[in-house]
């Protein structure tokens, strides 16, 4: 009986150890101006390799609960556009913690655009060949293979199942 109460003590120091109590961890989240900052992330990590242990998003109150395995922990708050805030695990109830804007300026943006070449205007397809590619591929009859939807038959072009297409010289 001595043996069998030894063993069953033993059984349960190594599946629960007591290093291993649960704790409720809790804060709250505010931005510069007090305001509360809903949908920041909330990581507890674990020390020393920072392994990801459990995680959450703070409320529409900017408030937050995570459970908390061991005092060797740190929890990772951030959130787009501020600094990201680690804090020690302990005490449980971290209280109110405040993120501070991480505003970058951002250098010269060049927004460059080329109409396609080839585009429908009203009911008939026009193919601009001046400054495009199209303008280094030769002859006129070599610039009219290129051109989406025609074809060369003999001497002549045509439009896939329209004949004939009309062909003008814009100056």
């Amino acid at each position: 009986m001595k043996k069998l109460l030894i063993i069953l003590i033993v059984l349960l120091w190594l599946f629960f150890p007591f290093g291993m109590i649960a704790q409720q961890l809790s804060g709250k989240l505010i931005d510069e101006n007090s305001q509360p900052l809903p949908y920041a992330n909330v990581v507890l990590l674990s020390l020393p390799d920072s392994a990801f242990v459990s995680g959450t998003i703070s409320g529409e109150d900017g408030s937050f609960t995570l459970e908390a395995t061991s005092g060797n922990q740190i929890v990772k708050i951030s959130s787009i556009g501020y600094k990201t805030v680690c804090k020690p695990v302990s005490p449980a109830n971290i209280g109110i913690v405040q993120l501070v804007s991480d505003a970058q300026m951002l250098g010269e943006v060049v927004v460059k655009g080329n109409l396609p070449v080839t585009r429908m205007k009203g009911d008939a397809m026009v193919t601009s060949v001046e400054n495009s590619v199209l303008s280094k591929v030769g002859s006129a009859n070599d610039v009219l293979t290129k051109i989406p939807g025609i074809t060369k038959k003999q001497d002549a072009f045509e439009v896939f199942g329209k004949g004939t297409p009309l062909i003008t010289s814009v100056s």
